[in-house]
């Protein structure tokens, strides 16, 4: 099958960088997703359960809000018309990616109601490992086959 070490090598002589940045390009839309989900259970990015500055997941006034629109008002999850969740964008880095979004609002921004200890974009735990095993593995996987010609 191989004659040389140099025939072997020229098989899994390949940038894994450049295969996993392909890999995730295809998956930004369930990235954001995975984000997006974790904020709608009221959780960010390092697992804290989101509340406000007021200590409680809503103010009385915002409760009343909500509930004229039909929202939960049990947990804080940062989509109260939905704008916000529209500007989720995923930036592809040299080794990774960041979950990106726009916190500005017509009357200040969304960050002033929370403490700074909150890491909103991005994936927890849990969801890191769902998606790496559901998802970003199997492409990573069929790349890597096609790659190596298998």
């Amino acid at each position: 099958m191989f004659e040389t070490f140099a025939e072997i090598k020229k098989i899994f002589d390949f940038d894994i960088y450049k295969l996993m940045d392909k890999a995730v390009k295809g998956q930004t839309d369930k990235i954001i997703a995975f984000n997006q989900g974790q904020l709608q259970d009221g959780m960010d990015a390092l697992g804290q359960t989101i509340t406000t500055i007021g200590g409680s997941p809503y103010r009385p006034k915002t409760v009343r809000m909500r509930k004229a629109k039909h929202l939960q008002t049990n947990k804080v999850d940062l989509k109260f018309t939905g704008e916000f969740y529209k500007t989720f964008r995923v930036v592809i880095l040299q080794n990774g990616y960041e979950v990106t979004a726009n916190f500005e609002k017509p009357d200040g921004s969304i960050l002033d109601n929370f403490s700074s200890s909150y890491d909103f974009l991005g994936l927890d735990q849990a969801s890191l490992t769902e998606w790496v095993d559901e998802e970003l593995f199997p492409i990573l996987a069929q790349l890597i086959r096609k790659k190596i010609g298998l």
